[in-house]
């Protein structure tokens, strides 16, 4: 598949379906269909490691962003409600609670070491 049979068959064929999926939920594309995620639009970004080779995002002009994972043999695709080049903290608040978590424990556990720091500095 050439680079415009590419950029066609992504932008009539696989986002569509993508888009009417509700958020997170993936569908497989074949490898070949996509031969290079950088000729879609996409750049490569990011993501939690699933056994992926790479990830690849494409932000939407409403900040949403299709996330692509690329796999040996194929694309696992979906879409985020909002792109982490757009806003991370709610990029990781809406579409990776876990790391938004993970965040705020850290950040609380750093503020109390610092407190602690403090009050037995005095």
């Amino acid at each position: 598949m050439t680079v415009t049979e590419s950029y066609s068959f992504f932008w009539s064929n696989i986002a569509p379906k993508v888009l009417s999926n509700l958020p997170h939920k993936e569908i497989s594309i074949p490898i070949e269909f996509i031969p290079n995620p950088t000729a879609i639009g996409a750049h490569q970004r990011p993501g939690d490691f699933k056994g992926q080779s790479s990830d690849y995002g494409i932000t939407l002009q409403n900040g949403e962003e299709i996330h692509l994972r690329k796999y040996p043999t194929e694309y696992r695709i979906h879409w985020d409600i909002i792109s982490p080049s757009v806003d991370w903290l709610e990029h990781l608040r809406l579409d990776a609670p876990h790391w938004y978590v993970t965040l705020i424990f850290l950040g609380a556990f750093g503020l109390g070491l610092g407190i602690g720091y403090l009050v037995d500095s005095q």
